[in-house]
């Protein structure tokens, strides 16, 4: 397996199928809500709901050791699994934390954090439409040396849905189309939002017929 400097990436599949066939789909959104969530949209779907759990659950200690360098969400063709377009959530956690965390305008932070939320909630605007049928995966890039400590407590804590290494092709967009959606940075850390998306013409992408 290839890997690019000194990080890898791994890569956690889905073991269902996400149907994206209108980017909206499986989401809707709530109501009662404060002005923040009504903007965004909450997932149906319960293997989706169960997916981003385990995502988030196991991303925390990557979080906390400060090994995670990105996150991406990569949507992919229905015929033959090529990259169609990707989310990219590019974090910098700053190595001096301030000694009393009571400093940093949290509240400042929150604003930007949900700023952030709302541009994503609005970038399909920005984004030419999916084809139908689309699945998608989520790959961490971590150094190459947090790899191992990250398989031996998976191992210990009997993970039913294991981070195993992704190929080296599972991400790749050639020429892409970048169109960058937010920045945020504060004292803790900088996080950096961007889409890339394939210049290549949907209509060339076979699709698959109802299963």
């Amino acid at each position: 397996m290839t890997y690019t400097g000194q990080s890898s990436m791994i890569c956690l599949q889905a073991s269902e199928i996400y149907n994206l066939q209108k980017r909206t789909s499986p989401f809707t959104r709530p109501r009662g809500a404060e002005y923040s969530a009504n903007h965004s949209r909450m997932c149906l779907h319960p293997g989706v709901c169960a997916y981003i759990h385990d995502i988030v659950e196991g991303a925390k200690p990557l979080l906390q050791t400060g090994s995670l360098k990105a996150l991406q969400l990569v949507v992919t063709a229905p015929d033959n699994g090529r990259a169609l377009e990707k989310f990219v959530f590019r974090l910098s956690q700053n190595s001096i934390i301030p000694a009393d965390l009571r400093k940093v305008e949290l509240s400042q932070l929150e604003e930007s954090f949900r700023a952030l939320c709302l541009k994503l909630s609005v970038s399909d605007n920005l984004l030419k439409p999916l084809p139908p049928r689309c699945s998608y995966k989520i790959l961490l890039q971590l150094p190459m040396e947090s790899l191992g400590s990250l398989h031996s407590k998976q191992v210990s804590d009997g993970a039913e849905r294991a981070w195993i290494a992704a190929e080296p092709t599972d991400d790749m967009i050639n020429v892409p189309k970048v169109v960058p959606l937010k920045d945020l940075s504060c004292e803790l850390c900088s996080l950096q939002l961007y889409v890339e998306q394939t210049t290549d013409d949907y209509g060339h992408v076979a699709i698959a017929g109802p299963s």
